[in-house]
């Protein structure tokens, strides 16, 4: 089995119960607001109002055939991402 592989893909951003979205350019869970994240450089376009797209690296499987991954409960993946941080398969700045 190989190393892990990460690649960019769209990660389709949706609110939680309480409203927060996981914000990959901070690494942190925040409050969505559609004006904040229309600025932000991982910004890939808005779920029709109802969430953002965001396009970061992520860990991908070797037959990958994904296009996007939704993203519905923010603490797991802060929690998955900073993993990865941690071990070194993402940088920690995502720029």
């Amino acid at each position: 089995m190989g190393k892990p592989k990460t690649e960019k893909i769209n990660h389709l951003n949706y609110p939680d119960d309480e409203g927060r979205i996981f914000c990959r350019l901070k690494n942190d869970i925040k409050i969505f607001e559609p004006m904040d994240c229309r600025n932000c450089p991982m910004c890939y376009g808005s779920i029709q109002g109802m969430g953002v797209e965001c396009f970061y690296p992520d860990l991908i499987s070797e037959n990958n055939t994904l296009l996007a991954l939704t993203v519905s409960d923010p603490e797991v993946q802060l929690k998955l991402i900073t993993e990865m941080i941690d071990k070194g398969m993402i940088p920690a700045d995502p720029l």
